[in-house]
């Protein structure tokens, strides 16, 4: 009886170990999972409210809030496809838009003060400034355009390639992903299994296949590289414009000094697409203000230094 309840004990003994592997193995999967999506939603789908909560609670190292913006998913009545479709291309567009914004602003604001001292006409000044705002938004257009569609066609070329692989000898991509999770720490085993399952479905494999293979993140809600090169062009334009505006009344008015009134409008104009700009990129909006703040200021010291050599 001994001897069979030690055989009996080990047989449990090896289904309790079989049952833990299995779990574990489904746990990797899910947590897997979950990271190529969650890695995906905030890369593609924007700052939809959940996102903002989850970054909210974790700021407050608070793990209900956590919680209750991951039930948030799940609400009857928030449609989150439409959520984060709108979202996913405000954020994909918002970035260009505040940098270009930026670069117009600081553009403007050295060629106004640069040229106010020639002691020309305002009219005159606003037309050589808005030339080079013409001649830069035309510049950022192009080159955010050519940007964004070698983006794109790198991911189109590298996608094909890894599902073209996969359509002809599906066992060598498999090989090399156990090998990779082996080295993330799984056994051969769990890492099979994991990649028996995963592969099963043969676009998220290769999905799995860019992101581990060659640091590469879906592509979702794609905005067509034309738009982005229009907002580019239009941003650094019309924030471009501002510091000219601002010029033009100033002037027009016979103020003692026009140009502190450009500048102090250009630093105000930066400190605000700073704090947008934080919410895209999920940095602190002071730390972000701050930063763009003192490259402003590197660049008016610049446009003095440039200011002291032309006009001794």
């Amino acid at each position: 009886d001994g001897i069979r309840d030690l055989v009996r004990s080990r047989g449990l003994g090896d289904v309790y170990k079989r049952q833990v592997s299995t779990q574990s193995t489904g746990f990797f999967i899910r947590d897997s999972l979950d990271t190529m999506i969650s890695s995906t939603y905030v890369s593609s789908s924007g700052l939809t409210s959940r996102v903002l909560a989850a970054q909210n609670a974790y700021e407050d190292n608070n793990p209900h809030a956590s919680v209750a913006a991951h039930i948030l998913k799940n609400e009857p009545g928030h449609n989150h496809h439409a959520l984060s479709f709108l979202d996913s291309r405000a954020i994909q567009l918002g970035k260009p838009c505040a940098f270009y914004g930026s670069l117009g602003v600081v553009a403007s604001m050295c060629s106004i003060t640069l040229l106010y001292p020639l002691h020309i006409s305002v009219y005159q000044t606003l037309l050589i400034s808005l030339g080079f705002l013409c001649s830069l938004s035309l510049w950022s257009a192009l080159s955010e355009f050519n940007l964004k569609k070698l983006e794109y066609d790198v991911y189109t070329w590298e996608r094909k390639r890894e599902k073209w692989e996969c359509d002809n000898f599906i066992e060598g991509e498999r090989k090399e992903m156990i090998e990779i999770y082996q080295n993330k720490g799984l056994s051969r085993e769990d890492a099979e299994k994991v990649i028996r399952t995963l592969s099963s479905n043969t676009e998220l494999f290769v999905d799995l296949m860019m992101v581990e293979e060659l640091g590469i993140m879906p592509i979702h809600n794609r905005v067509s590289s034309q738009v982005f090169g229009i907002v580019a062009g239009l941003s650094l334009f019309v924030f471009g414009g501002i510091p000219c505006l601002v010029f033009l009344l100033s002037a027009s008015q016979t103020l003692i000094n026009p140009i502190s009134y450009v500048i102090s409008s250009s630093l105000c104009v930066i400190t605000v697409l700073a704090y947008i700009n934080s919410f895209f990129y999920g940095t602190r909006w002071w730390l972000s203000s701050c930063l763009t703040n003192i490259a402003f200021s590197l660049a008016s010291v610049c446009v003095a230094g440039l200011f002291t050599l032309l006009y001794p």
